[in-house]
């Protein structure tokens, strides 16, 4: 999403759809000057909002989100004499509006709406592509002023001014049919949004009251064609419950689990939230938002990936014997001072030259090769990459939970070809649940016994370190998987095969049969040669590599009572002999 998708012209399987980023607000305003949003859109356009509140660009509405006011009539000329001047009347206006705001808004907070629309984005198959690998759209919180705008939430006076915090925002659900996907932040939830779990940044930042941030299409973004080829499979990541706070047996440790068990974790770590890379596209980081530590999180997150474009036999290989590992992060440290750092590198990134790159600008004059600098939407690219490398590693460092599903259903529906569903169904091929156990973990990289990191901690932010009594306390994870259509087959067979033939240890007939079908073809290729003694020359195994000599080679395993013998060869040719006797 970093990039401006160039849609094929005409392309039979586009789609045109209107996209519309909704950013819903209310902001503790002596928190901030002039606070705005900056993203880059699934367009790949750069975008900053105008300062929050600004006339004509966010709208003011009621915690239920109607509009806070109509349009204001215009106030009554004294004596039908007119304003002396339009900017006048303009200013009259607007001093209605705002006096009109201030009373229905008296003694409630100001929520205000900004909406970006972007129509008849053509949806190719290119496009879908860059959404299933980075369908991260990342809304980092800016202010004209350092004061009272923190990086955290302790009102250090270091923070930075185009990075107050972050939020994320997963569209791939777009890919597998939902026209709307929309997250919550903040610290109380509109009336109207109470259906949406209530997440907090990663980052906290209490002038934040309440942020919802949506996209939505008016309709499904790929064609039925598409849905078939591209075969969307979408992860929902619904809950976990039973989560455990922290243990205490001494009596002076009470006061940390009082009056939850949970009060400590929410004093020293981020919010909980769980994450899990799939092996086959292992760039693609999936992390839920952050929600309180509870006894039950509900995330109800969900993430799409089209199937299609991962290699089929790996794809069939994980889900049949290996397993979706998902981390449930509940007491990962907070991340106080390393943000602050990254903010310092970030801000001081802004206006350096980028290497090789040379200013448009210039238009080929006297500074024609004057260097290009770095605006801050290059320097968030880079603060995209350094946000997700702290979450990569966030296992080395923190204890956590983790939970394994093993999804082989989908490999037995698929080849149980009378469950598909019918042509032309909208249904989905499969709606799976799934609830796995939470293991507790240990940190992968624990810090050498007296180091800095360990020797200065206080009582409470070592309880925090301890792994989760996950086990004890039955911590489960329930997540939901969905696939569109059956997976495929792998049409594309390799160019051997390999049969086995168990019998009887003195089943001496069949044992002549095998024996002369694999005679037979195998003195076709290497015609006079000793077949029970001959050695292939480096040429000539190089060319049974390749497929390109056509032998049966094997061996046989023998007991007092049977016999098993292998052969192998090629799968159209030689092959072909063995499998048609009539004697196996």
């Amino acid at each position: 999403m970093s990039e401006s998708h160039a849609a094929l012209p005409g392309h039979p399987e586009a789609k045109k759809v209107k996209w519309t980023l909704t950013i819903e607000v209310s902001l503790n305003e002596s928190e901030f000057v002039n606070p705005v949003f900056r993203y880059r859109f699934i367009d790949g356009s750069k975008k900053v909002t105008p300062p929050v509140g600004a006339a004509g660009a966010w709208v003011a509405i009621t915690a239920d989100g109607a509009l806070a006011t109509p349009v204001p009539t215009a106030p009554p000329a004294a004596s039908g004499k007119p304003p002396s001047s339009a900017r006048q009347q303009q200013t009259q206006t607007a001093a209605a509006v705002d006096a009109h705001v201030g009373a229905m808004t008296e003694g409630t907070h100001k929520y205000f709406r900004h909406e970006h629309v972007v129509g008849d984005v053509e949806v190719t198959e290119a496009f879908a592509t860059k959404l299933h690998e980075n369908p991260i759209l990342t809304l980092f919180l800016g202010d004209q002023s350092t004061v009272g705008a923190t990086a955290v939430g302790d009102h250090a006076t270091i923070a930075g001014r185009n990075y107050i915090t972050f939020v994320e925002l997963d569209v791939s659900p777009l890919l597998g049919g939902d026209l709307v996907v929309e997250q919550q932040w903040g610290s109380e939830a509109p009336a109207k949004d109470r259906h949406l779990p209530l997440g907090v940044p990663i980052v906290p930042c209490h002038g934040i009251r309440s942020l919802v941030v949506r996209v939505k299409v008016e309709q499904p973004i790929l064609s039925p064609s598409l849905v078939k080829e591209l075969n969307p499979i979408t992860f929902s990541l619904r809950k976990v419950s039973n989560l455990p706070g922290i243990t205490v047996q001494a009596k002076p440790l009470l006061q940390f689990i009082t009056p939850t068990p949970h009060v400590a974790l929410h004093k020293c770590c981020m919010p909980t939230y769980a994450s899990f890379r799939l092996p086959l596209l292992p760039n693609r980081v999936v992390r839920t938002g952050g929600i309180l530590q509870d006894t039950m999180v509900v995330w109800n997150y969900r993430t799409t990936f089209l199937s299609s474009h991962f290699d089929r036999v790996k794809l069939r290989e994980l889900l049949s014997s290996g397993a979706v590992e998902v981390e449930v992060h509940d007491r990962d440290v907070k991340l106080y001072q390393k943000y602050i750092d990254l903010v310092k590198k970030w801000e001081s990134t802004i206006g350096k030259p980028i290497e090789g790159a040379h200013d448009p600008h210039t238009n080929g004059h006297a500074h024609g090769n004057a260097v290009a600098k770095m605006d801050v939407f290059h320097v968030d690219e880079i603060a995209k990459q350094d946000i997700q490398a702290l979450f990569v590693g966030a296992g080395d460092g923190n204890p956590h939970g983790l939970a394994s599903f093993r999804l082989y259903e989908l490999i037995t529906m698929s080849s149980a070809q009378h469950l598909q569903s019918p042509s032309g169904s909208n249904k989905p091929f499969a709606q799976l649940a799934f609830t796995a156990d939470v293991v507790q973990r240990k940190r992968r990289k624990p810090p050498k016994e007296g180091s800095d990191e360990e020797i200065n901690l206080s009582q409470l932010e070592k309880l925090v370190r301890q792994p989760g009594a996950y086990l004890n306390c039955l911590t489960a994870l329930s997540i939901d998987v969905t696939l569109q259509h059956a997976l495929k087959d792998d049409k594309t067979h390799g160019a051997f095969s390999r049969m086995v033939v168990v019998m009887p240890y003195n089943d001496v007939a069949t044992l002549q049969c095998i024996s002369k079908a694999i005679e037979t073809v195998n003195s076709q290729t290497l015609p006079g040669a000793p077949l029970r003694s001959y050695q292939l020359t480096a040429a000539q195994k190089q060319a049974c590599d390749l497929g390109e000599l056509n032998l049966i080679t094997g061996f046989q395993v023998i007991d007092a009572n049977f016999r098993m013998i292998f052969l192998e060869g090629l799968a159209t040719s030689g092959m072909t002999t063995p499998a048609a006797l009539h004697c196996i």
